[in-house]
């Protein structure tokens, strides 16, 4: 049968397990306030599941630490795929779905499928560098100049061997 709880200001619903104790420190609330309803563990972590197993994770040990299947998240976001799935996480929009990042509040750049393309960028004057074995390999900078072991400085720039070899056709 359902169970209504109605109050005019300010609902809240506290589970202690015994052996904590009672009062506002201890427990887990339910609360309705403002039409926003918030679930506060105020003496451990908070996790959610479905048959048996833990989807979703918030930590107490570590502030702002939330793991998707995985009780032990080691990032501020931590996605772990399941056994037999690859794929740990989507973007997907009805159309031209983007990721973008920021650096302290800063815009800095992008990844976005757009029509049949895919494009990683920065819409400002941010470089875009790869790299492999923690060495930068290939530098664009907002004019469009591409450096190959080095920083451009002209449309396309590639820093050679003392062997004389710099591209190699077979």
């Amino acid at each position: 049968f359902p169970v209504t709880i109605s109050c005019n200001l300010h609902t809240v619903f506290n589970i202690t397990d015994g052996s904590t104790g009672d009062g506002n420190n201890v427990g887990t609330t339910l609360e309705m306030l403002n039409s926003n309803f918030h679930i506060n563990n105020k003496s451990g972590d908070i996790s959610m599941g479905t048959m048996g197993s833990t989807s979703l994770f918030i930590s107490s040990n570590i502030e702002s630490y939330i793991g998707i299947n995985t009780t032990s998240p080691q990032a501020s976001l931590h996605i772990k795929s399941r056994v037999g799935y690859n794929e740990a996480f989507r973007v997907d929009g009805p159309a031209n779905p983007y990721q973008s990042f920021y650096n302290n509040g800063v815009f800095s750049g992008y990844l976005q499928a757009i029509g049949s393309g895919f494009e990683i960028g920065s819409k400002s004057a941010l470089p875009i560098n790869f790299y492999t074995g923690n060495t930068q390999r290939m530098t664009i900078l907002n004019n469009g100049y591409v450096g190959i072991g080095t920083t451009p400085t002209s449309p396309l720039h590639i820093m050679g061997s003392n062997d004389g070899q710099l591209i190699s056709v077979s």
